[in-house]
């Protein structure tokens, strides 16, 4: 009994040191964004927006980084129970800031399976990355930002890049070539080479996803690409 009281003070407490992390970063958030808010009314011109914004978003993902790294260090520690009422939590306290207007997140919130695969996400990481904003505001652009270049969204930005040299190799090495994209999304990898005119020789591509959204959207962009890059 006395083993079980003293798990259940130890949870409870760093149920407590969770609470007061997320308060805290929430007040932190909101003065980011009031002044990020105040920076827009004052300097309407998009250029200014974007280099106060490159000015500031090193040290907030720095700070963004510390939080999530201490928090995880907190949530492991609890059951299950506590950590489905740390989500409720946090559901209903950043709806408000991290809601519908900020395009990115909310479509990896609302994807019911999560967003590892989504090619809509991959391509969100794709084209976010790096100095790539969207948003309608500052503060928009820096939760759209901060979040396609994060670890994961960087792995993924790295995996095409290597897919594509792996692709050129095979291309290069046959005489027929013949590429199977299985769950490729967006096919980026093959996409991007073809816009870069890289792919000179004829060359057979499949393609096989279980989302007919994601077969449609690979037409789409390839029969908007310059004939040229389309031939072979």
């Amino acid at each position: 009994m006395m083993k079980r009281a003293n798990t259940l003070h130890m949870e409870n407490t760093t149920y407590d040191k969770c609470i007061e992390l997320t308060n805290k970063f929430n007040y932190y958030v909101k003065d980011i964004k009031k002044k990020l808010d105040d920076f827009d009314n004052e300097n309407r011109n998009f250029k200014k927006q974007i280099s106060f914004l490159e000015d500031q978003k090193k040290e907030i993902y720095k700070r963004f980084d510390i939080y999530f790294k201490q928090l995880w260090k907190l949530v492991v520690e609890l059951d299950a129970e506590r950590q489905k009422s740390l989500l409720r939590r946090y559901n209903k306290e950043f709806k408000a800031l991290f809601g519908e207007s900020i395009e990115i997140n909310w479509h990896i919130y609302s994807k019911p399976f999560g967003y590892s695969g989504d090619y809509v996400a991959m391509n969100y990481i794709f084209d976010y990355s790096g100095h790539n904003y969207l948003g309608k505001t500052s503060f928009q652009r820096l939760i759209n930002n901060y979040t396609c270049n994060i670890p994961f969204a960087i792995s993924n930005i790295a995996r095409k890049n290597y897919l594509k040299t792996k692709i050129l190799e095979t291309i290069n090495m046959n005489s027929a070539p013949r590429i199977l994209s299985v769950g490729g999304g967006s096919m980026r990898e093959l996409t991007e080479l073809l816009e870069e005119g890289k792919i000179r020789k004829k060359t057979e591509i499949f393609c096989l996803d279980f989302e007919k959204k994601a077969i449609s959207f690979v037409r789409k962009k390839i029969s908007k690409l310059n004939p040229d890059c389309r031939k072979n």
